[in-house]
C-alpha cells in the first residue's frame, strides 16, 4: 500500500511539473507577441534610463526607427 501511494505521489508531482512548464511557456509566448516594437528596456525601469531631459527627441527617433507614422 505504501508503494502504491508513492507511485501516485510521483505521478502527481511529474504531472504538476509538466503542466507548470507548459503554462509558463504559453504565457511567455503570448505576452511576447502582444508588445509593440521598440527599444529593449530593463526590468522595472523600462526605457527610463535611455531618456534625456528632452524625451520627445528620443520618441521621434524611436518612431522613425521602430514605427510608422499614423498621419
Amino acid at each position: 500500500m505504501t508503494l502504491n501511494f508513492q507511485a501516485h505521489s510521483v505521478a502527481l508531482c511529474v504531472s504538476v511539473a509538466l503542466i507548470s512548464v507548459y503554462a509558463i511557456r504559453t504565457v511567455k509566448s503570448y505576452a511576447k507577441g502582444k508588445l509593440p516594437p521598440g527599444p529593449a528596456g530593463i526590468p522595472f525601469l523600462g526605457n527610463l534610463l535611455q531618456l534625456s531631459k528632452t524625451p520627445w527627441k528620443e520618441f521621434e527617433v524611436w518612431k522613425k526607427q521602430y514605427g510608422r507614422s499614423t498621419s
